[in-house]
């Protein structure tokens, strides 16, 4: 019989301890009993508003955004002990259904795809993509990016209310105000911003992905077209071509870009229309699908997007 080397043996009887049970993720998260795991970013500003110290809060998504999220197992971990799991639903967020599958608390968790409740526009599936118009990427029948406007969000922060209200009903008062003064928040955010943005004369946009209509709807901007056909699938050289015509017959001189996405083809594309004489100003606009874990708190939403329209104010002529 072979004979264990003392060292690799007491390396792998420490290898089993530290395997034998995975760290709880939600030890360190502060809040009370009431568990809430949440997809993306806005919707853990959302809960975290809604809920304060009556329920903890917890997102999936930090740095790795919802078009290329894979689940890890630790995820399932999450959602195991977690009492309400609040998605984006629309098709943004279909990994849900493999993460609730494998978590073992399937039947047990409150799911709710607020997303689905928020009165979202219908996406166009004309093929206008292939003739050289307006291509949108299709999750499913719907536009996803939902949280980008301000009265769909306010549906999302209620929806959120009436689900905690009810696998919590002891903190439904609780719930119900502070939801009450989250909604006055992102009005008067809605209020300023069409004030700060009023007196501009043009407010034409290309954007990089196609998130930004309900942010368009919301502070009466004209999203005329996207540089990406799909999340992450660049325009090829008939797209750029079309864009640059788009925005010198249109008068567009705005391309807002994205944190989460490289800027070269909005470069490029400046560029092209720089030499047609068409001045062009780049805007970073931040859809929020990625944040760093050290950013996620109750006003990451408003902050964002009061830097997304202090950008847009400075851009457009």
């Amino acid at each position: 019989m072979a004979r264990w080397k003392k060292p690799v043996f007491f390396a792998f009887l420490l290898g089993l301890a530290g395997c034998s049970k995975a760290e709880n993720p939600w030890e360190h998260v502060a809040g009370g009993p009431t568990k809430v795991l949440v997809t993306i970013p806005p919707l853990y500003s959302f809960a975290k508003n809604v809920a304060r110290d009556d329920a903890a809060v917890l997102c999936l998504l930090g740095s790795k955004g919802p078009h290329s999220f894979q689940p890890l197992p630790s995820d399932s971990l999450k959602a195991k002990e977690a009492t309400v799991f609040v998605a984006v639903g629309l098709g943004l967020d279909e990994w849900t259904e493999r993460i609730r599958n494998s978590s073992g608390n399937k039947e047990k968790i409150k799911f709710v795809e607020v997303g689905e409740l928020a009165g979202a526009i219908k996406e166009e599936h004309e093929g206008k993509e292939e003739k050289g118009g307006h291509g949108h990427h299709h999750h499913g029948d719907y536009d996803p990016h939902v949280w980008l406007g301000i009265p769909e969000s306010i549906k999302m922060v209620n929806a959120i209310r009436d689900t905690l209200q009810e696998v919590d009903p002891k903190n439904k008062e609780g719930y119900a105000k502070r939801a009450a003064a989250y909604v006055k928040e992102l009005q008067k955010l809605q209020a300023d911003g069409l004030a700060e943005l009023k007196k501009k004369k043009n407010k034409k946009l290309i954007a990089t992905h196609d998130s930004l209509r309900y942010f368009g709807k919301s502070f009466g901007l004209e999203i005329l077209d996207s540089i990406q056909p799909r999340p992450g699938i660049e325009a090829d050289a008939t797209k750029m071509t079309n864009l640059v015509k788009i925005m010198k017959d249109k008068d567009v001189h705005v391309i807002a870009t994205e944190p989460q996405y490289p800027r070269k083809l909005a470069e490029i594309l400046k560029s092209k229309l720089e030499k047609l004489n068409v001045k062009v100003n780049l805007v970073e606009i931040d859809p929020m699908e990625t944040a760093q874990a050290e950013d996620l708190d109750a006003g990451y939403y408003v902050k964002k997007m009061q830097e997304n329209i202090a950008n847009l104010a400075k851009a457009l002529p």
